[in-house]
């Protein structure tokens, strides 16, 4: 109804994600399929002795273990909507390691800000490794105050499928289960059982395809975050994942049926934050509203039931393009115009009234 303003806000905070995994985990697949990219990442490194600055640092594939730093924040160009941790995982089962990613992980947890927040922590564990135990043993010491969620992330899963299919042709399947039923025993059994029966866990599969399950890596970490934060996620990820905003609506009406509609208008409207209305358009609505309240109001008297009115009272406001009369009244903030200013102009909007297809059944019906 109004002018809109062009283009999505500009988003400062970004999401924070810390990924751990030992080396061919399939970490850099899964920065660049969430990220919509094939681009290799950014990487960036703070100089300690000029605080905030950074230095941007080129990837090098080759880069040796000693050069790499928990701290060094990495993006994709195109997509600038993540800040990424990485960790190399506990290969060598380095107790110094685990200290190293455990007080990184409480600093950034405790920091202040929330853009400088870490806000969730994706834990690889490669399906093709015969040691699962071994990537597996430090996943419920990561987060100490368990203060920022940790989501398993096993990937490779369809390889690993592969694998027993394979194996029980070699040997057979004294079971008689199948691969797929047979499977899922041995992931239950070596490799979810060390999670605990609360871990938040997703299985990746096809991982060289643009589709290869990684939805279901941030719908699963949505649902562990507190609402504030899931905003935050879904505006660094909406540009390729509207589908997230979509059910983030629709489970906020489950949720909270039995509301106001005004409290359940503005849940659902929560996870659209590139549509956030300013200030100046929210009072251009408030004044719309009043004026169609206005009019349907009289148009109550000649009207079977409030909802038609509502809706002819709406149809005839779109119809004379009364929000273009207050766009261009009110260009100064709404805090310079008096109450009485807003009447007067309120009442000065003249609607003609024609109903002459509805009045007619009514005045039938009251008779002559």
């Amino acid at each position: 109804m109004f002018p809109q303003p062009r283009g999505p806000p500009q988003i400062k905070i970004r999401f924070r994600v810390l990924i751990i995994g030992r080396a061919n985990a399939g970490k850099t697949s899964i920065l660049q399929r969430v990220c919509g990219t094939t681009q290799s990442p950014v990487v960036y490194r703070r100089e300690s002795a000029f605080y905030g600055s950074t230095k941007k640092i080129e990837l090098v594939p080759s880069m040796e273990r000693g050069e790499h730093r928990i701290e060094d924040e990495i993006y994709f160009s195109n997509h600038d909507g993540y800040i990424f941790h990485d960790s190399r995982g506990f290969e060598s089962g380095s107790v110094n390691e685990l200290e190293i990613v455990q007080n990184f992980v409480r600093q950034k947890s405790g920091e202040k800000r929330l853009r400088s927040k870490l806000h969730a922590i994706w834990y690889c564990i490669p399906m093709d490794n015969q040691r699962p135990e071994l990537d597996l043993k430090y996943f419920k010491d990561i987060c100490p105050d368990k203060n920022v969620p940790v989501i398993g992330v096993f990937t490779k899963y369809d390889q690993f499928v592969r694998n027993v299919k394979m194996e029980l042709e070699d040997h057979g399947d004294p079971t008689q289960l199948g691969h797929l039923k047979a499977a899922e025993i041995h992931f239950q059994k070596h490799y979810l059982c060390h999670l605990g029966d609360e871990a938040k866990f997703v299985r990746l599969e096809k991982m060289h395809k643009a589709n290869g399950h990684y939805k279901d890596l941030i719908e699963k970490t949505a649902g562990a975050l507190n609402e504030d934060v899931v905003t935050l996620m879904i505006i660094s990820v909406q540009r390729n994942n509207l589908e997230l905003s979509v059910k983030v609506a629709v489970e906020h009406v489950l949720a909270y049926v039995g509301h106001s509609k005004e409290f359940i208008v503005k849940q659902c409207l929560i996870p659209f934050p590139h549509i956030w209305p300013s200030s100046q358009v929210i009072n251009h609505l408030a004044i719309a509203a009043i004026i169609i309240f206005k009019h349907a109001t009289t148009l109550r008297l000649l009207l079977p039931d409030s909802h038609l009115a509502l809706h002819e009272a709406e149809s005839k406001y779109l119809e004379l393009k009364i929000g273009n009369q207050i766009a261009q009244h009110f260009t100064a903030p709404f805090t310079q115009y008096s109450a009485q200013h807003l009447v007067d102009f309120i009442m000065g909007i003249s609607v003609s009234v024609h109903i002459s297809t509805c009045v007619s059944p009514c005045h039938s019906e009251a008779g002559p």
